[in-house]
């Protein structure tokens, strides 16, 4: 079966604040096909995780890295993933990046453990405990669920800052499209 790449959306696309709805059947051949090429697209970006509102479905899907958790693990899937807010954790700042957000990197409060029940590829339920950058990421996509980007983890000056910048590089890329070289 050919392998599948997806379109990673990029901020600003409304459709990334897009709140996620449920997954009905864990194990329909859609959901199945959907998670599959998410995992093609994600290890094709060479990101740690990716949720499905980034591809343009947004249903309550991610996946992650698998390396992350253990050494040469395949990717994990999370179909309808709750977070079990009763773990306690401490919380640690560190810079995060975003495939929505290429080329930028964000300071980000995150717990640096969690626990997360969900259902895997197969429509079986598991609980899963992560811990450091595997819960960061986690988290990170649990936000992409609910329609939350890593640019509202700023304050409102960076925020700003932020947006001026990428709509600066974002004319320069169309500017850079629009030029034609002629012959000589």
């Amino acid at each position: 079966m050919p392998s599948i790449k997806l379109p990673v959306l990029r901020y600003p696309n409304p459709r990334l604040r897009e709140v996620s709805r449920d997954v009905d059947d864990a194990v329909d051949r859609n959901v199945k096909q959907l998670v599959d090429a998410m995992i093609e697209t994600m290890y094709e970006n060479k990101g740690a995780g990716l949720s499905a509102v980034q591809v343009g479905a947004p249903l309550r899907v991610f996946v992650l890295d698998g390396d992350l958790v253990t050494k040469g693990m395949h990717a994990l899937v999370f179909v309808n993933p709750v977070l079990d807010t009763t773990v306690p954790s401490k919380k640690e700042v560190t810079e995060e990046g975003c495939l929505s957000f290429p080329g930028v990197a964000v300071e980000v409060e995150r717990f640096t453990e969690v626990a997360l029940t969900a259902f895997n590829r197969d429509g079986k339920m598991f609980t899963i405990g992560l811990s450091g950058y595997a819960a960061k990421a986690a988290q990170h996509e649990l936000d992409h669920l609910e329609g939350r980007l890593l640019i509202d983890h700023l304050s409102s000056i960076k925020r700003d800052i932020l947006n001026r910048k990428i709509a600066k590089s974002r004319r320069l890329q169309k500017a850079r499209r629009g030029l034609r070289v002629r012959p000589n």
